[in-house]
């Protein structure tokens, strides 16, 4: 269905070239589909597509983008889905996925991504990467920043370091820090006006915007190592945030280099505008990119590629230090509590005695987290930043040498569990399973702690408590409901 553009933002298209007004708006004209990424850090495509073609879900594949999808008819039910829960896989725009392909992080890379909350393109930097490297994903939002650690525990992420502050402020407490960097940046969501009609009040506030934009790119830019690079995307058609922010940057930075750069075949794209209205941008501004709403695509989004060759001077003596502030240090396999947690577990569930030695921890109180082990010797930037965790939660320590397993690491590590598991086949049961409840009957031979699969999947961890199932899935994991 053709969406009627607003006259304030018919008004303001006019000041763009002919041919990018008319592509945006003949774009929006095209059919929206929902759109998803395959979570490969848990689960392959070939699979995914035949599991859920088993409850009639139909999917076009995107040659040039290999783990994205697009579901066949508007169908709602995907979100809804057990493989939601299980997050085999994110619903993420075609548009949205395009900023870490540019950008193109992997297990030998240190990122930031500045903007980071919900998720969506820090998840598949995560996948890229294959869990390995290492991110910080920083989002100023005390709200958001909740969405944001629930998506990477969903999805199993733990090569990444969750910071709550200004995103501004990042450059001059770790400079020279990063070999990549993601400014994905608030702005006035004026190319998503199909989802969001409301935007076109933003009109009123680009400059703002802007000032805001510049800020958090700046701050990238120090963050950044020389010979680094940083993409700087908006999901925005106006040109004071996308083509004046890059021009702006440019003059505040001569020796910054901007780089062109391929999209994946079968997107729509225009280079970027050099001049807007009465203004004119630096020519080198052309190599940035428009993204135009399409077939696939229903969104406007603009995408830009600096390289930095030299290190850019940064405030010295600033610091995050607080009063509240929590203190990192990664232990190895071989820290005492470690190793009998390892062992623990390979005797519970099975796993090798010597898988516990690809990775290191952090033992908060009663709770271990579990990081991919590149951030070994990187502690000087969690604690330079107001780093809220690093990794996902492994374990909780029980009384006496027990430890009761996370379900987030029971889902991602379940193809390394052998031993204590259930598996259950009764769409009430897993039904109960997943919504925390207890499943009253016996199981023969089990006790104590279990791992609950379905289809080969774990579900998460239980405990057999007088002849029931306990569910230990946490209450955080099920604000997504499924629809049995």
């Amino acid at each position: 269905m053709p969406i009627e553009i607003p006259e304030a933002l018919k008004e303001y298209l006019k000041l763009f070239p002919g041919e990018y007004a008319d592509a945006f708006s003949q774009g929006l004209d095209f059919e929206r589909r929902t759109a998803l990424r395959v979570n490969t850090l848990k689960f392959n495509k070939t699979d995914f597509i035949h599991r859920l073609a088993q409850q009639n879900f139909r999917f076009t594949e995107i040659p040039s983008m290999p783990d994205a999808l697009l579901v066949e008819g508007e169908d709602a039910r995907i979100s809804k889905t057990i493989e939601h829960f299980l997050g085999l896989f994110y619903i993420q725009s075609i548009a949205s996925m395009l900023p870490p392909i540019v950008l193109n992080p992997t297990a030998s890379d240190f990122v930031l991504d500045v903007s980071a909350a919900p998720g969506s393109k820090t998840t598949q930097m995560a996948q890229m990467m294959k869990n390995g490297g290492c991110m910080v994903a920083n989002d100023r939002d005390d709200k958001r920043i909740k969405t944001l650690s629930h998506n990477l525990d969903r999805l199993g992420v733990i090569n990444t370091a969750m910071v709550n502050m200004q995103g501004e402020r990042i450059g001059n407490l770790v400079p020279g820090s990063f070999t990549k960097v993601l400014v994905d940046a608030p702005c006035s969501a004026l190319g998503v006006i199909h989802k969001a009609p409301s935007a076109v009040s933003n009109l009123r506030h680009l400059n703002k915007f802007a000032f805001i934009q510049e800020q958090l790119v700046v701050s990238g830019l120090k963050a950044l190592r020389p010979g680094g690079t940083l993409v700087y995307s908006t999901c925005t058609i106006s040109a004071e945030e996308n083509e004046g922010l890059v021009d702006t940057i440019l003059k505040r930075y001569p020796s910054l280099h901007l780089e062109a750069f391929d999209l994946p075949e079968g997107i729509a794209a225009l280079p970027g505008i050099t001049a807007f209205g009465e203004k004119t941008f630096d020519p080198r501004v052309a190599l940035t990119r428009r993204v135009m709403p399409s077939a696939i695509n229903p969104e406007g989004f603009f995408l830009a590629k600096f390289r930095l060759d030299e290190a850019i001077e940064v405030r010295t003596g600033k610091t995050a230090q607080a009063e509240h502030k929590k203190m990192y240090a990664l232990d190895g396999s071989s820290h005492a509590e470690i190793c009998g947690m390892g062992k623990y577990f390979s005797g519970l569930f099975g796993f090798d005695e010597n898988f516990w030695d690809q990775f290191v921890y952090h033992i908060k109180d009663d709770e271990t987290f579990i990081a991919s082990e590149d951030w070994r010797g990187r502690e000087s930037v969690l604690n330079a930043l107001f780093t809220h965790r690093v990794g996902m939660r492994l374990a909780r320590t029980r009384k006496g040498d027990m430890w009761k397993l996370s379900t987030n690491a029971a889902q991602l590590f379940s193809r390394d569990i052998s031993r204590n598991i259930i598996e259950l086949t009764d769409t009430r049961e897993i039904e109960t399973f997943v919504e925390a409840g207890t499943i009253r009957r016996e199981f023969p031979g089990m006790a104590g702690g279990v791992v609950v699969r379905s289809q080969g999947t774990a579900l998460g961890c239980g405990v057999m408590h007088q002849g029931a199932l306990k569910s230990q899935v946490p209450k955080s994991r099920t604000v997504i409901s499924v629809d049995f």
